[in-house]
């Protein structure tokens, strides 16, 4: 007995059944080659949208240890001056928007209180920076960000126009949680991250949800286990 209510007419399968059966053998064998295939590949697409092949980057830098997982396809690159790692790539897909993970040892101005204290005039002045050295540069917002469940810094968000295009960036700023009894320290890590506009991306508070960003952002630990 159909479990459907009459007034609502047939069930999909029962819609389906009498044509089904009214299909020879061969094309029933054909329908399902094609459904099949393309089953395997949108099953295809997504692993190669979602995995990427991770694979774990350990760096020591100006006494501050970390690591990081990312996509095989999001590629270490030469670093700029001052910089510890530098990761780019094309977001997998018809946009191929060129992305940018870097990864700079911080110094935080001199505080007190807690460390979260210093990051608004840290962000001040690196924003500064940045407009001085693009003056396209605009604001978009900063605040308290969670990486992780660890890992608890500052951002700050701005976008700019390079040869045409809308870019997105973002830089956060942390520093290791000091062990019980111990002074916080005042060297952390200046994280940049850089995307142009893109479906992933189509704002610059989105910056670090794609596939790309997204992994090497998240999975950040300082010292050089893994949790």
């Amino acid at each position: 007995m159909s479990v459907v209510r009459e007034e609502l007419g047939p069930s999909l399968p029962q819609l389906i059944e009498p044509r089904w059966r009214a299909l020879s053998r061969g094309r029933r064998i054909a329908a399902v080659v094609v459904v099949v295939g393309a089953v395997l590949v949108l099953a295809a697409a997504y692993l190669v949208a979602t995995s990427g092949s991770l694979k774990t980057e350990v760096v020591r830098g100006d006494g501050v240890a970390f690591n990081l997982v990312h996509r095989r396809d999001f590629n270490p690159v030469k670093p700029h001056a001052g910089e510890l790692l530098r990761l780019e790539g094309t977001l997998p897909g018809a946009s191929g928007a060129h992305e940018v993970f870097a990864v700079k040892p911080l110094t935080v101005p001199p505080y007190t209180g807690d460390i979260s204290s210093a990051y608004p005039l840290l962000a001040t002045r690196r924003f500064a920076e940045l407009k001085a050295a693009d003056p396209q540069v605009s604001y978009r917002g900063e605040g308290r960000a969670r990486l992780n469940e660890s890992t608890i810094g500052y951002e700050l968000v701005y976008q700019t126009r390079r040869d045409g295009k809308l870019l997105y960036g973002k830089l956060f700023f942390i520093a290791p949680t000091p062990a019980a009894g111990q002074p916080q320290s005042r060297a952390g890590l200046e994280l940049s991250l850089l995307a142009e506009r893109s479906g992933q991306t189509p704002t610059a508070t989105s910056v670090g949800a794609d596939v790309l960003l997204n992994n090497p952002l998240r999975s950040l630990r300082f010292g050089t286990k893994r949790p």
